[in-house]
């Protein structure tokens, strides 16, 4: 780390080598845009970018456009011949993917990488997807080869959840206070799963997200019970609900009406709920609410 020789104070960035060049990939992924503190930020570059910034031309010149190149199938596992399910196992920095072979009383690999995700792997509901959790959020990877689809930015990102048709996503973290006089922070974020935009997000304290009755559990941390909100169903996923202080509140995933403006508000006391199949519009909108 390099020193200033008048005031003996670092000049705040390091260099760091690496065995090998995964590893360094690995760490640049997981460390880049990592928040210390409310003021300072990782920044993390690898050394041969140098190299690339400094030929950049001052001249501008527009790129070319690239030929288009289709997605690996990502539902190719469902035409295996002999009709074999695919699950993931994780042990140490390695996860492996295997094809589970009933027949041969074994199972064969299909693809293994090491520091793949720094906390768990998670398929998605309909197996098109393997998600990664890392500090800066999450990576989407599917298809033969399992190359990254998409990566999703969500620093201290702790759960995740897909809705049923796969066309969004939810994560959520839950921040602990570094001082007594703090609460604890959470945010839930919603994502579309093709493009990784985030389209909403809800912040509050922990009283914001208690379901009735909850004392953690289900996923919880510091009394954090997840998922908190439900997802209506049906093709669109374009809905779900979320329990708020004595009240049912019914979003649209990709809000039109501002960003926290929910369609519905149902008020009661402590209830569970239940939403319809389908959602068409904010005048349809059904809630069952079962009082307990």
């Amino acid at each position: 780390m390099p020193v200033d020789e008048g005031s003996k104070m670092t000049k705040g960035y390091a260099f760091i080598e690496f065995t090998t060049a995964a590893e360094a990939s690995a760490a640049a992924e997981q460390t880049d845009g990592y928040k210390l503190d409310k003021a300072h930020v990782f920044k993390v570059t690898s050394v041969d970018d140098f190299a690339r910034f400094a030929a950049v031309p001052d001249t501008y010149s527009p790129p070319e456009a690239k030929p288009f190149a289709p997605r690996d199938d990502l539902m190719s596992w469902l035409v295996d011949a002999r009709g074999r399910d695919q699950f993931a196992i994780r042990f140490a920095d390695e996860t492996e993917v295997h094809w589970n072979d009933g027949a041969a009383k074994r199972p064969e690999e299909v693809y293994r990488r090491s520091y793949w995700t720094e906390s768990y792997v998670q398929w998605s509901p309909r197996g098109n997807y393997l998600t990664t959790v890392h500090r800066q959020g999450i990576a989407l990877w599917g298809g033969p080869g399992f190359p990254r689809l998409v990566r999703m930015q969500h620093p201290g990102v702790q759960f995740l959840e897909y809705s049923p048709g796969e066309q969004y996503i939810a994560t959520a973290s839950v921040t602990e206070p570094s001082r007594p006089s703090e609460s604890v922070a959470i945010t839930v974020a919603f994502f579309d799963v093709r493009s990784g935009r985030k389209l909403r997000a809800f912040t509050g304290g922990l009283e914001d997200f208690m379901l009735p009755g909850a004392a953690g559990g289900g996923g919880g941390r510091s009394g954090f019970s997840w998922p908190v909100f439900k997802w209506a169903g049906g093709a669109g996923d374009k809905y779900f609900a979320k329990i708020g202080k004595n009240a049912v509140s019914v979003y649209e995933v990709r809000p039109l009406r501002g960003w926290g403006d929910a369609l519905r508000r149902g008020a009661g006391k402590k209830q569970l709920f239940l939403l319809s199949e389908a959602l068409p519009g904010a005048a349809e909108t059904h809630i069952l609410r079962l009082r307990f």
